[in-house]
This record gives structure tokens, C-alpha cells and sequence, in this order.
């Protein structure tokens, strides 16, 4: 396992004092994202640390310990054997990691959570490091309460079926907020914090960066693409400094015969949405070159050369 989620999992694993906390995600259109939390305050704390530990064997030496090979900042990419990262201030979950963390410090403890359904659940706690005590949470986005259905147990001569509601703890880790970092392990996080809204709001940033350039044929036409499927988070990886380089006539000329991009009238022809689709992998680095072919070919992202 990568060494700094080894060395949060270890720290994590000398904790004593845990709490659970049930999360419902409220999403709309005109509110946004609102989160409702209920502490589990009456849940057995060895059960809490026995699951804890598993979790810690389980991505140190166990097996998921060599399922992840790398960390990288937070980007339109989603590949398997990668930790995502991202800061709390990042403008894709700024605000609606505020209202998570709000939501998670006024938790409801009156109420039975048993009766409600929930979206995930976080076990939450704080280690201390140079005199200061730092936030952790596991997060994990599944709803941990669970109502037995076609179990049986034997009771006397017979086996008779059990309905009771229980609550199952997670060994997979979906992420980790520790400090002022969020460690991403899947693509979870997007429900979490609605970042399909942020992703959205960059994308519309971007496009009028491009329309101010003024290197496409129908801004229209490559706008629809461009707000269409997963292409709005591709625009989180949209290089700037590409955008600048295609004012240039020479430049724009070259790539459109490497990449098989067609201009009209010096602009790139977006009345075609395969051009528009092209061209959106481009400027967020997800078209290059093989050097062994000399073909263009779609990446998963670029990074320098080392």
C-alpha cells in the first residue's frame, strides 16, 4: 500500500474512541446538497475497533494492499489503481464539504436510526500529531442498516427464518478525510458532494473561454456536446495554455491534420459533434501523439515526462 495512506491507516488503528454517523443526501435543483446525520451514540466501541482493525490488515498486508500504486491530485481521470486527492478547498467541493462537515458536527441523537434509510456512513474520530489534533474520517457510501431477509437460525429442532434490522459495517474504504486532504478510492465522492453540479459550472467556464477565441465554427453546436455525458468533468483537466497556443494559424493547421480535426474557414468544424468530441479531448489532455506510430491516440491524462 501506498505510504501515506499506510502510515493514516496505522495512526488510525491506535485510536480508541470512534462514533458513527449516518448521512442522508438530499439533492435538488434550486437547493443544492443538503445532508441529514444521525449518531449511532449507543454503538458497542469493540465492535467499532475490531471492524477498524480488519480494515487496517486488510490494505496494509492484506488483500487490497497492493491494489493501489499511486496518488495523484484529483483530475478527470478515473483509473483503478489510483488514490485521487483533493484539498477541502477545491472549488468542486468547497461548499458542499462545509455543509458535510456542519451536518456531521450537529448530529440528531434523539431519533431512531433504524427507521430511516441512508445514504452512507462515516466513522469519525481525531488523531493527534505534534501537539494537534487532526480530523479523520473513514467514509463509506453504502447504508450500513441492513433487514435480514431469507436468513435462518436454528432455533430448537428447526430452523426458523430471522427478520431482525442489523447494522453492517464495511471493510472497503471509499474515502478518507484526513486533515485538510480527502483521499479518494473510487469515484464515489461525486455523490457525496454533488460534484456533478461543480463539474458543470467549470465546464460552462471553459466554454466561454473557448468562445472568446473564436476557434470554433459553431459555438452552439459544441457547446451541447461539451454539456452532454461525461464530458463536463473531462473540462477539469482543460489545459489553458493548449487554448492560447490554437490562436495560432500554423498551429491549429498542424492540429487538425495530426489529429484528423477538420477546419472550415480557419475555424475547427463543430457542426460535427465528432469534432466537437475531439476537440474536448484535446484541450483536456486526453489526446497525444504514440511516438512509436506517430498516430493520435486518447489517453487517460498527461503528466510530465520523468
Amino acid at each position: 500500500m501506498i505510504k501515506k495512506i499506510t502510515e493514516i491507516l496505522n495512526s488510525a488503528d491506535k485510536i480508541d474512541n470512534w462514533s458513527i454517523n449516518l448521512v442522508k443526501i438530499n439533492v435538488t435543483k434550486k437547493e443544492g446538497v443538503k445532508y441529514y446525520v444521525e449518531e449511532l451514540s449507543d454503538f458497542d466501541e469493540n465492535g467499532i475497533l475490531k471492524t477498524l482493525k480488519e480494515i487496517v490488515q486488510i490494505y496494509t498486508n492484506g488483500e487490497k494492499a497492493s491494489l493501489y500504486s499511486d496518488i495523484e491530485e484529483y483530475n478527470s481521470d478515473t483509473i483503478s489503481n489510483v488514490i485521487y486527492k483533493m484539498d477541502i478547498t477545491n472549488e468542486l467541493i468547497k461548499d458542499t464539504y462545509d455543509l458535510f462537515i456542519s451536518a456531521l458536527s450537529n448530529p440528531d441523537r434523539e431519533n431512531d436510526p433504524i427507521k430511516n434509510k441512508y445514504d452512507c456512513y462515516v466513522l469519525k474520530s481525531s488523531i493527534e500529531e505534534n501537539g494537534e489534533d487532526i480530523p479523520i474520517k473513514f467514509i463509506f457510501m453504502k447504508n450500513p442498516i441492513k433487514i435480514l431477509k431469507n436468513k435462518f437460525i436454528k432455533l430448537g429442532e428447526k430452523y426458523k427464518e430471522i427478520t431482525d434490522t442489523v447494522i453492517g459495517l464495511e471493510l472497503s474504504i471509499d474515502m478518507i478525510a484526513y486533515g485538510n486532504t480527502i483521499y479518494f478510492f473510487n469515484n464515489s465522492g461525486e455523490k457525496l458532494f454533488n460534484m456533478e453540479r461543480a463539474y458543470k459550472a467549470v465546464c460552462k467556464e471553459k466554454i466561454e473561454e473557448i468562445k472568446d477565441m473564436g476557434i470554433v465554427s459553431d459555438i452552439e453546436s459544441f457547446m451541447n456536446v461539451a454539456n452532454s455525458g461525461h464530458n463536463p468533468k473531462k473540462f477539469i483537466s482543460f489545459n489553458k495554455e493548449n487554448l492560447k497556443l490554437l490562436n495560432d494559424d500554423k498551429m491549429k493547421d498542424n492540429i487538425s491534420a495530426k489529429f484528423n480535426i477538420p477546419l472550415i474557414n480557419g475555424k475547427f468544424d463543430t457542426t460535427n459533434d465528432e469534432v466537437s468530441k475531439k476537440l474536448i479531448k484535446l484541450l483536456c489532455d486526453k489526446g497525444k501523439i504514440d511516438p512509436f506510430n506517430n498516430k493520435p491516440v486518447e489517453v487517460a491524462g498527461a503528466k510530465e515526462w520523468k
